[in-house]
């Protein structure tokens, strides 16, 4: 038996061996853009019951978030669970750039400022950049997560807005909550833009 078993396992490979004895399993995002590391383990009385228990709790928890898919009152998009958020963003390509203003974005919900003010503080000239920057974020996760967004609406599965016209350059709008939990869960509740002192209403 190898020291290690690999099972593919749709957008996950699944791993297995033992460590001090016991049987685990872990399963990975078979290619991680950004953030990498095991999202489940399980363990079992052989490494293929253990591999087996990821397998399935993985189909689960795929099953549920699909069902438990919030609709968003301002557009009327099904919104993904926080779990397929997750899964998401480990996997796309996501420039870090964007990925660090994003980030910025999901932990300072309670003092947002308007949209020119993120699109300045991510060095971006406006909120038209802003926007087209996150409408790229939008298309991508939805192409991996096999979701049908029209074209007007990209926008609405990272933002919260409240209806579907775009919204101005002074608007405030917060992440979608189940995005900006998948964000402060995978990369944490501090960043270090902000820790340099890059404060958002303070532009």
């Amino acid at each position: 038996m190898p020291q290690v078993q690999a099972w593919d396992h749709g957008r996950y490979v699944i791993k297995g061996g033992y460590i001090n004895n016991r049987a685990l399993a872990r399963a990975f995002v078979r290619q991680p853009r950004h953030i990498k590391g095991s999202i489940l383990e399980c363990s079992g009385d052989t490494v293929e019951a253990a591999m087996a228990k990821v397998a399935a709790e993985l189909d689960r928890i795929a099953e549920e978030a699909v069902v438990g898919r919030r609709t968003d009152l301002g557009s009327g998009l099904r919104i993904p669970a926080q779990g397929e958020f997750e899964t998401a963003l480990r996997c796309v390509a996501i420039p870090a750039a964007v990925l660090d203003l994003l980030h910025v974005h999901a932990i300072a919900p309670s003092w947002l400022p308007a949209l020119e003010d993120i699109a300045r503080f991510g060095g971006m000239t406006d909120v038209a950049t802003l926007i087209g920057a996150y409408e790229r974020v939008s298309t991508a996760i939805a192409a991996e997560l096999d979701l049908a967004v029209p074209p007007g609406l990209r926008l609405h599965l990272v933002l919260s807005l409240p209806d579907t016209t775009q919204p101005s350059s002074d608007a405030t709008a917060d992440l979608q909550p189940e995005l900006r939990l998948a964000l402060t869960s995978l990369l944490g509740t501090t960043s270090s833009l902000l820790d340099k002192g890059q404060m958002l209403g303070n532009l």
